[in-house]
């Protein structure tokens, strides 16, 4: 590919407004090392995002994609004591890392971590990375993914299987949790819940999903799980934000920020 085709097959991409549609020939195109360098220089030139270490109640945040995996929501807090303990310790939750997050509303990564949290208590917080910039949701999602490209070469496209959380049958997901639930969640969750029996736990879970089904409706136009970003795929981005630095590429210049609810115009060409 000469460097024509390539400002050429750049700029096709980034008119391209259907989500979806981008992040596939986005997954094509970084593929090419001249697309990838054309990539990072359209970032940098771009304004930065600003972030905030954050603190967010679970009820307060809105799913970015349009699936939110049964199994991985419900499988771990019912088998795992220790993590089932921590959802209700003071403070924010922290499973692995934080959550990225958009706007104090959106989740950009982490759903199933939130999901999790969300299932057992809707009361908790959670600790958040989250992203300030005036733009679009799903142009956030652009942005992680063309950053991803760039420094990677690899945007990853999947199809994926499983029941959705959001729309799942209740009684299916009564049937799971009964078969799911080990004996010392069980025991545990009838102190916090104020119940008598295993059929009361399971009920308070229920009452939980169907808050969040209230509360918490993806974003429109919410793309499925399969070409969400995958930002473990640059494994200093969670250190970076830490520090306030995320390096090179599209969000060169994060800095740590309170207090403020918006950030900057004119960050990409994707409005």
């Amino acid at each position: 590919m000469t460097d024509e085709e390539a400002k050429s097959k750049l700029k096709e991409l980034l008119s391209t407004v259907d989500y979806t549609e981008f992040v596939e020939e986005l997954a094509v195109s970084a593929n090419d090392q001249k697309i990838r360098n054309l990539l990072d220089k359209k970032l940098t030139k771009g304004e930065p995002f600003y972030v905030r270490k954050a603190v967010i109640g679970v009820t307060k945040l809105r799913p970015m994609q349009n699936e939110i995996d049964t199994t991985k929501s419900l499988q771990y807090p019912l088998t795992n004591i220790g993590s089932c303990k921590a959802y209700f310790e003071k403070g924010p939750v922290i499973i692995k890392m934080p959550l990225f997050t958009f706007d104090g509303k959106y989740i950009v990564d982490g759903h199933h971590r939130w999901s999790q949290v969300f299932c057992i208590n809707p009361e908790a917080e959670m600790a958040c990375y989250d992203l300030l910039a005036h733009l679009k949701p799903l142009n956030v999602l652009k942005i992680i993914q063309v950053k991803i490209a760039a420094d990677t070469g690899n945007v990853k496209v999947a199809t994926v299987e499983g029941s959705n959380l959001l729309d799942e049958d209740i009684e299916k997901m009564r049937k799971y949790m009964d078969s799911t639930m080990t004996p010392e969640v069980d025991e545990f969750l009838r102190g916090k819940y104020g119940v008598k029996d295993r059929d009361g736990v399971i009920n308070k879970i229920i009452s939980n999903i169907k808050l969040m089904r209230k509360t918490s409706q993806p974003i429109s136009g919410a793309p499925e799980r399969g070409v969400m970003p995958q930002t473990d795929a640059v494994p200093s981005l969670a250190s970076d934000v830490a520090k306030g630095d995320l390096g090179q590429g599209a969000l060169k210049k994060f800095s740590t920020i309170q207090g403020r609810d918006s950030a900057i115009d004119h960050l990409y060409e994707l409005r």
